[in-house]
């Protein structure tokens, strides 16, 4: 039997793990043209349904991929948004974890 869906927290309070498509400082992240942005949240929600974590728990890890690919726009607007003002590498952790978790609710 999985764990409840309530176990994912720890898997999402890992901060966004560094991989080469995925800019996770603001500094990078106003740099990608659109369609980066949209390759780097894509390739983060990827990650975060594989994650072994995540697998451990009750949360569907495709069901959570596809929920997260139909919230890029917004999860990339509220990243140019944070961005625009100069915030830290926690905020954007922030704001991909708030985009997760209502996700799995």
């Amino acid at each position: 039997m999985k764990a409840p869906a309530w176990i994912l927290l720890p898997a999402l309070a890992l901060p966004l793990w560094a991989r080469p498509a995925a800019a996770t400082r603001c500094s990078e992240w106003t740099r990608l043209p659109a369609q980066q942005k949209t390759a780097a949240i894509q390739g983060l929600a990827a990650d975060l349904a594989r994650n072994n974590r995540v697998r451990q728990t009750s949360v569907n890890g495709v069901a959570l991929q596809q929920c997260l690919e139909k919230r890029v726009r917004a999860i990339q607007l509220d990243f140019d948004a944070a961005c625009a003002e100069s915030t830290d590498l926690q905020t954007l952790n922030r704001i991909f974890r708030h985009h997760a978790w209502s996700c799995v609710r």
